[in-house]
């Protein structure tokens, strides 16, 4: 070894083989991740969804529902104009009477014969016919010789029947309540367009669409919601997973040229326990062909064995040891020699199997 190399491995300048294999090994790996990723759905799913989640249409969806709320939405209005007719004292004295024991006793006794009869004697009183058939009555009385009581007139009994009625507690209940504040108000409410407002307006708040819709428009998490979110969301988990983190770190750059422009013709991971006899031999070509065993040069110091000082797994080790060896050394003068040396080392070849 010359003082430089020597120089060089010392100072770090020449990195170890193990060292630059495995760092091409792992850029190698690199490299076929970056072609299966290249060609598979999941890098075309999540492109798609980049595109998607950086449009304008996805911002401005995002934008739309972020922006919706219930106030001052239709819906808000349509509750908000709810909550004033249902305050409202008309609509409120409404539905004091519209269910009440009280319009139902009046309905009843609106049509009953009670009501009907006194009506009628009502009627034959105010305008003046029993005053008229009582001045008659009294009237025929003076040209008859037997008279005959008023009190046992038609228009008496009538007039009596009259002043029962109007003492009945039903009547007297009847007339009360058809008086009242009360009732002229259910009378005005129940043909006015407040009611039927009202009621249009207390169907829609009641729905279950209205509700669910108030609901989506009063959460603030409406958007986490949304189809669009969980397409984001998505497209943020995929961004971290670590091949296609890795696959973007190498896109557009060069790092994979050398796979791109060589070809590997030959490579041995030597992680067999021993050399591959289909590639490798213990001996050079010419100290197979000419000898059948190995032989050294002049000055060298070591005897070559056929494999005796040669390791394997997952790396190659050529021992050099301190042992005497009897071999054979090449002198141009006298040609093979046997000679007897203090070292010992190996050697490979790849000729059984390539040459270049």
């Amino acid at each position: 070894m010359s003082f430089k190399i020597f120089s060089l491995q010392l100072f770090g300048k020449i990195k170890p083989t193990e060292s630059i294999e495995n760092k091409r090994k792992s850029l190698l790996d690199d490299f076929e991740e970056f072609n299966k990723v290249e060609e598979s759905e999941e890098l075309k799913q999540y492109l798609e969804l980049e595109k998607w989640v950086n449009s304008d249409e996805f911002r401005k969806k995002k934008s739309e529902t972020e922006s919706l709320q219930f106030k001052g939405s239709k819906e808000f209005n349509s509750l908000k104009e709810f909550e004033r007719l249902k305050k409202s004292k008309k609509i409120k004295n409404y539905f004091k009477i519209v269910d009440s024991s009280d319009l139902k006793k009046f309905e009843g006794l609106k049509n009953s014969q009670k009501v009907t009869d006194y009506d009628v004697l009502l009627d034959y009183v105010k305008k003046g016919q029993f005053a008229k058939d009582k001045s008659e009555f009294k009237v025929q009385q003076k040209s008859k010789k037997e008279k005959a009581k008023f009190e046992d007139s038609e228009a008496y009994k009538k007039h009596l029947n009259f002043k029962q009625l109007k003492s009945d507690g039903d009547v007297k209940f009847f007339l009360k309540f058809n008086k009242s504040s009360l009732y002229k108000n259910y009378l005005d409410v129940l043909v006015s367009n407040d009611l039927k407002k009202y009621n249009e307006l207390k169907e829609l708040v009641e729905s279950k669409k209205f509700n669910q819709r108030k609901a989506y428009l009063e959460d603030k998490n409406k958007w986490q919601k949304t189809e669009e979110y969980a397409k984001q969301q998505e497209y943020l988990s995929m961004k971290k997973l670590s091949h296609l983190v890795k696959y973007f770190s190498y896109k557009g750059s060069n790092a994979f040229d050398f796979f791109k422009k060589w070809e590997v013709s030959f490579e041995d991971d030597f992680n067999l326990t021993k050399l591959d006899e289909n590639k490798w031999s213990g001996k050079t070509y010419i100290a197979d062909k000419m000898l059948g065993d190995n032989y050294s040069l002049s000055g060298d110091l070591q005897v070559y064995t056929d494999g005796a000082n040669v390791k394997t797994g997952d790396k190659l080790i050529i021992e050099v040891r301190k042992e005497k060896k009897t071999g054979k050394v090449w002198q141009a003068s006298s040609g093979f020699m046997p000679v007897e040396l203090e070292y010992t080392s190996g050697i490979v070849s790849s000729w059984p199997s390539f040459w270049q």
